[in-house]
Order: C-alpha cells, then structure tokens, then sequence
C-alpha cells in the first residue's frame, strides 16, 4: 500500500470465483460491467459486416433499456417481452378512437405536449 492512495487492505480478498470459474469482487459489479459483458457475447468474432453489426448493437441497446426500465418500475411488468413499443402505441390509438384506452400505465409519444425547445451544437 502506497501513502496517499486507496488500494485494498492487504489482509482481506475482496475477491472470489463463482462455479463458472468467473471471478467477482464482493463489492459487487457495476452495470455499466454487466452491460459489456453481455456486448462482448453478440461480438464475439473478430469479423462483422458494419451494417449488421450496428443494428444488432442497436437492437440489443434498445432491449437493455427497455428491460432496465421495467426493473425500475418505469414500465409495468406486462411489458416485459414487448420490445416494440410502436406496436402498442399502435393499439392505443385504435383503442382511443373506439373509446377505449387498452394499457392505463403505457405512456405514448404522442401523450407528451411538446415544449417547443429544441436542442443542437452550437
């Protein structure tokens, strides 16, 4: 241990090997660690087509939000395997005109009022 600087205590692991032989910290793992592991899972060649490659990123990021977001409470849970929410806002709007509002706590884009602000790099 150097003066001045954090390090962990000499006398205690803070560190263990799960049955997958994985080594952990007991502080835990981030997200943001848990997020690249999972990226590094779909790109596990060393050669990929740009294109492909892009939309996979996108549609995994778009997932991990989504998932992310029902872990919070942000999304109800029935939502859990609906990942394409254009779809559901589809069926609100055909329920708003029958009169009928088909999923209470799904908020859809056009729920929002716009502020009129807009945002760019100056």
């Amino acid at each position: 241990m150097r003066c001045g600087c954090l390090s962990d205590p000499l006398d205690v692991n803070l560190y263990y090997t799960d049955e997958n032989s994985s080594t952990h910290c007991v502080r835990g793992t981030s997200q943001l660690e848990c997020f690249h592991a999972h990226v590094r899972r779909i790109f596990s060649g060393y050669h990929c087509n740009v294109q492909s490659s892009v939309m996979t990123f996108a549609i995994f990021i778009h997932r991990w939000n989504h998932d992310r977001a029902i872990e919070r409470g942000l999304l109800d849970a029935e939502f859990t395997y609906v990942y394409d929410g254009w779809i559901v806002e589809e069926l609100q709007e055909v329920g708003k005109k029958l009169g009928l509002r088909l999923y209470d706590s799904y908020k859809n884009v056009q729920d929002y009022k716009h502020t009129g602000e807009y945002f760019s790099r100056p």
